[in-house]
């Protein structure tokens, strides 16, 4: 089964064309129903502009959150690597029992770590 998730441009137009599509059927339904005084059509104007607005605003710190989060991940994999890297070259200054333990459990560390992610 094709998980939709693994294409987002597809889910864009798709939820694109959806809305675009139930918002011209309901603005249909509305015509045909009753029409809007001028004075009634001033205040649904400052609720459309101030529902859009908060939209908007939803929208932005929903970005700026992921772009966060995406530069912390991002910190963090440094921050491991480094680390194991570390790790990696003091081998040669420990005792000689204890470095080929932290020798060999560096060597098998990046691959069993590399399986954890699932590249798209």
């Amino acid at each position: 089964m094709i998980n939709p998730m693994n294409y987002p441009l597809l889910v864009l137009v798709l939820s694109f064309l959806l809305l675009w599509f139930s918002a011209s059927i309901g603005s249909t339904f509305l015509a045909k129903r009753h029409r809007i005084e001028e004075g009634t059509r001033e205040d649904f104007n400052l609720v459309v502009g101030t529902t859009l607005t908060m939209l908007g605003l939803i929208i932005g710190f929903s970005f700026s959150m992921a772009i966060n989060r995406y530069d912390q991940r991002k910190t963090l994999e440094d921050s491991e690597a480094n680390a194991i890297g570390t790790e990696y070259a003091g081998r040669p200054a420990r005792r000689r029992g204890r470095g080929e333990t932290a020798h060999l459990a560096a060597r098998l560390y990046g691959p069993a770590r590399a399986v954890l992610f699932d590249p798209r």
